[in-house]
């Protein structure tokens, strides 16, 4: 066994390449007769790779540019006959993520932990949202950037790497509004690293273009009926904070929020003890990413609270969450060497192996979940696409009504001409189930609501 974790260590790139593919063919299995969903559909409908116009009002309150370029380069591409392209991107984005994961966790507490955590992040089920709506190429691309930003800080800066820094943040924030998470989480640790401490005016560029664009285009995408400074959602604050940070510790140790608000309480009380030990290494990185997430909560408590019910306890909000929750907890592990005697080396190795099973079991157990609520939105979706455009159920149903989860049978028609029907899957057509009589019977009653 022994010589096995030492081949393991010694090899642990080559076999972080392997989960890769491996979870990705995985993944992609799953997702298989998925389709476009929801928010989808205003990036078909409403932006264009061909009309430099549609790039940057907002999408709700976020900088979408950079996922609505790559959208519109795979609708020119591979236009509505398949989902698979889609998922493609979306995962490879996601390996991207969990790759700085394994790099920063490798870094801390050695190439075994790097690997521990980049096979949960790999299987993050807690955020299915992320691997199975490829809506989401937003939050995860500014995650993606976000992520390698932590992980160029630390190397030793040099001007290249300080424009690096730059360049991605300023991705990360115009991908989607998760980037300012990333932006806090980054200039935090860069305020705390004494040979970084001179390059924050390199955060200024990120900074200002989220201002500028903020200030001429974006602020159009913050709703009238939400106000950030209003009481109640500064009374929703702490609740928001404390929900995520127990969905975090929760999902990445596979002991739910309850007792992962604990764990996230103890592993806060290890960072400040370690903090003030002389001779143990401050623990900078657990400290940006812990105010990283705390900002995340308190941001989309003040945005985004009141608009749907248990908006902290999205898998999508979980997902960045999660992942700042397994740097920041090996961060923290770093700093604690296993005990000398061969018993309690023991028994401590068995813990560890034990929350690795418990964080594993807990996700892929999401993972099959979260793929059967997108199944299930996609026979809803896929039948409403069919009332739609069907001659038979023209008389039933409005043609300049938009559908919600669709758009209005007249503007459907015109994009299905364009790039094609989602209703089948050109890449694997086996995949797309027939559309259910029960279906059909609900996108009608759906259709006449609407009506």
């Amino acid at each position: 066994m022994r010589r096995l974790l030492n081949l393991a260590a010694r090899r642990s790139g080559p076999i972080f390449g392997a989960m890769a593919v491996a979870s990705s063919i995985f993944v992609l299995w799953l997702g298989l007769g998925l389709t476009f969903f929801s928010d989808e559909w205003a990036f078909i409908e409403r932006r264009s790779l061909l009309d430099p116009a549609t790039w940057w009002a907002p999408h709700n309150e976020h900088w979408s540019t950079l996922p609505i370029l790559v959208y519109g380069a795979l609708l020119q591409v591979v236009g509505l006959r398949s989902y698979v392209p889609y998922l493609a991107v979306l995962y490879a984005l996601h390996v991207v993520v969990c790759a700085g994961v394994f790099v920063l966790v490798r870094r801390r507490s050695g190439p075994l932990a790097g690997l521990a955590a980049a096979s949960i992040g790999l299987l993050l089920g807690a955020g299915f949202e992320n691997l199975f709506w490829g809506f989401q190429l937003g939050f995860v691309g500014s995650t993606a950037a976000g992520i390698w930003a932590l992980a160029v800080l630390d190397w030793t800066p040099t001007r290249a790497r300080r424009a690096a820094v730059a360049a991605l943040l300023t991705a990360a924030v115009a991908s989607s509004g998760i980037g300012l998470t990333f932006l806090v989480a980054v200039g935090t640790a860069l305020m705390l690293r004494p040979a970084w401490k001179s390059s924050w005016r390199w955060t200024g560029i990120p900074v200002v273009a989220f201002a500028v664009w903020f200030i001429l285009i974006g602020r159009t995408g913050i709703g009238i009926d939400r106000q950030p400074m209003a009481f109640d959602t500064l009374a929703a604050v702490p609740g928001f904070v404390a929900g995520g940070f127990a969905n975090a510790a929760g999902a990445v140790l596979g002991i739910g929020p309850e007792l992962g608000l604990l764990a996230a309480g103890l592993a806060a009380v290890a960072a400040v003890a370690l903090g003030f030990r002389r001779r143990s290494r401050r623990p900078v990185l657990a400290v940006a990413c812990t105010i990283g997430l705390a900002f995340q909560y308190t941001l989309i408590a003040a945005a985004r609270a009141g608009v749907t019910v248990d908006q902290v306890d999205y898998s999508r909000y979980t997902y960045i969450g999660a992942l700042l929750a397994l740097v920041a907890l090996a961060d923290v592990a770093g700093s604690v060497r296993l005990p000398a005697a061969p018993v309690q080396r023991r028994v401590a190795i068995g813990a560890l192996v034990t929350i690795l099973e418990l964080g594993l079991f807990w996700n892929v157990r999401l993972l099959i979940a979260g793929r059967d609520l997108f199944a299930t939105r996609a026979m809803a979706t896929r039948a409403l696409v069919f009332v739609a455009l069907d001659p038979a159920f023209v008389d039933r149903v409005a043609r300049d009504r938009s559908l919600v989860l669709v758009p209005a049978p007249a503007i459907l028609q015109t994009l299905v001409d364009r790039y094609g029907s989602p209703l089948t899957d050109v890449l694997v057509p086996g995949a797309v189930p027939p559309i259910t009589q029960e279906a059909i019977q609900d996108a009608l009653r759906r259709a006449a609501a609407v009506r």
